[in-house]
Formats: C-alpha cells, sequence, structure tokens
C-alpha cells in the first residue's frame, strides 16, 4: 500500500490528525518554554496577548475535534475537544510560571478556553453538523 492510499483509510486519517494534535501541542509547548515566545514584537492594541491565546487554542480545539470526530459522534467530540483544549491551556499555563520572563495568567487560561470553544464550534460548522 502506496502512502496516497493510507491517507484513503479510515484509520490512515485518524494518524495524520492525531500526528497534526500532538505536533501542535509540541509547538505550544516549545513556544511556552520561550522566555520572549515571538521575534515580531507583539501588536500594540488592547489585549493582543489574549486574542493571540485565543487563536493558538481555536486552532488546538480545531483540530481536536477533527481527530476525535473520526471516531464518535459530533456532540462528543466538540465536548471533548473543548474539555481537552482547556485542560491543556491549564498545564501550559502552570508550566509558563516556571518560565524566566513568563508568567501564568488566568486571563489567558480564559483566551485559551474561549478559543477551544471557538475551534470545536468551527469543527462543528465545517462537518456540517449541529449539537441536537
Amino acid at each position: 500500500m502506496t502512502g496516497f492510499e493510507v491517507l484513503n483509510t479510515t484509520s490512515g486519517r485518524k494518524r495524520i490528525k492525531w500526528f497534526l494534535v500532538v505536533a501542535y501541542a509540541i509547538l505550544i509547548f516549545f513556544l511556552s518554554s520561550l522566555s520572549t515566545p515571538s521575534p515580531l514584537p507583539i501588536p500594540d492594541i488592547f489585549m493582543a496577548d489574549k486574542l493571540i491565546h485565543f487563536i493558538e487554542y481555536a486552532i488546538f480545539a480545531f483540530l481536536l475535534f477533527s481527530a476525535l470526530y473520526e471516531g464518535m459522534d459530533v456532540k462528543k467530540a466538540a465536548f471533548l475537544s473543548v474539555i481537552m483544549a482547556a485542560i491543556y491551556g491549564a498545564t501550559d499555563e502552570f508550566h509558563q510560571y516556571f518560565v524566566a520572563h513568563r508568567d501564568s495568567d488566568l486571563f489567558d487560561l480564559l483566551a485559551d478556553s474561549l478559543g477551544g470553544v471557538a475551534g470545536a464550534a468551527s469543527g462543528v460548522l465545517l462537518k456540517g453538523g449541529r449539537l441536537e
């Protein structure tokens, strides 16, 4: 079976989707380990750092939803992706507490969690599902 044939199987798609989840989680952890997470300055707009957290975790929850949806109903996949993103956000904030020049912030966790809701909702909408 060639690489392209593997992608056409359910198990192949699941593996790719979970690989993306794990790779993105590692990227989040890596960026959280840096004393200066971005080589670019954060834009001087109101709550820009919270917007970054929101977007970062919206992507993460979308990836989680996409991976979970391969094996379960839409409601359960959406719920679990939000919970998993929020828990990972909490561990990320705990981790940042120990990184020089970084701090742990409950409002960052709130932005992470709200981003998780947005990411899961985007997944539901793109899959054409409804949470009934």
